[in-house]
């Protein structure tokens, strides 16, 4: 492999010199001395007070306050706060709902008292051949609607409780209430007190709403027969299936008597219910005031414009 030809002249020649530079002043030239230290010329300075300085005088105590505006002042009134009142409401719709809470309650304890006389022979005839622990007839079908049905009764029927108690002082404020409003939810589930809180309060709430009523036997009846069927129901299938498990009329028997005692409670119920709710009814009516199931209605004010 050849290497590239080399030019014949690869660089330039050299220039002419060039001319020399002006000379140096004489502070730069590195042979002669610095020039001796001069001290800044003095500037005239401002004049500052010395200590003491003057203070601005302070207001010595009882030190001046701003004025604070008084109630009643600014157009506020001259009247101490209080807490709002509960307000009247219409009670017909809670009434209707618990009406139709108890009486869906009342069915299933029919149904279930129709189902308990074949159920009850069907039981007796597994018992006898000895394979009733897996056997399943339609009473147990049947009985499993009180799940629901308890507690749907207890709220809507604790909530027509609650606004009736509510509405109650506002009707009469001479009659005394016993119990407090919270007692229409609190007294059906509170153990031992359950057995006569909730008697005390519709009772004080009737003769609110109906002065110089004389409900003795309705109340009494009421109760009695609510307490029985309380008290007797959950027991019923337990203590039949333990004692007389071959029985085939038994459970039927049982089941009849609470259906019995069920459906006199609900008719004195419902008739408490609608006393009540037709008395507060007609004196909302009257009285003018009564608010919405939803919230108080608003009244129309008259617009007083602010004054300057």
């Amino acid at each position: 492999m050849s290497e590239p030809p080399v030019p014949d002249r690869p660089f330039a020649p050299p220039g002419p010199p060039l001319p020399p530079g002006p000379p140096l002043p004489p502070a730069a030239s590195p042979s002669l001395p610095p020039p001796a230290y001069a001290p800044p010329p003095a500037y005239p300075q401002p004049a500052y007070p010395q200590a003491p300085y003057p203070q601005a005088p302070y207001p010595q105590a009882p030190y001046p306050q701003a004025p604070f505006a008084t109630y009643g002042q600014f157009g506020y009134p001259a009247q101490p706060w209080t807490s709002p009142q509960p307000q009247p409401r219409r009670i017909r719709r809670y009434a209707i709902a618990a009406v139709v809470a108890a009486a869906l309650l009342t069915a299933v304890q029919v149904a279930t008292a129709i189902s308990a006389w074949p159920s009850g022979a069907a039981y007796a005839d597994a018992w006898n051949r000895g394979d009733s622990a897996d056997f399943t007839a339609s009473w147990d079908i049947v009985w499993t609607l009180f799940l629901p049905m308890v507690p749907l009764a207890y709220v809507l029927g604790s909530l027509w409780l609650w606004q009736v108690r509510t509405n109650a002082p506002l009707m009469s404020p001479d009659v005394r209430q016993s119990r407090s409003r919270g007692w229409a939810w609190g007294g059906w589930v509170t153990p031992v007190v359950w057995f006569w809180f909730p008697l005390q309060l519709v009772r004080d709430v009737l003769r609110a709403s109906v002065p110089g009523i004389r409900a003795a036997l309705l109340l009494g009846a009421w109760w009695g027969l609510l307490g029985a069927w309380l008290l007797t129901e959950p027991w019923t299938s337990e203590v039949i299936f333990r004692q007389a498990p071959g029985d085939r009329y038994l459970l039927g028997i049982a089941e009849s008597a609470d259906a019995v005692l069920c459906l006199g409670a609900l008719a004195f119920w419902i008739r408490l219910i609608v006393r009540i709710t037709r008395a507060q009814d007609t004196w909302l009516e009257a009285r003018g005031s009564a608010t919405g199931a939803e919230g108080p209605v608003a009244v129309a004010q008259p617009w007083n414009p602010p004054q300057p």
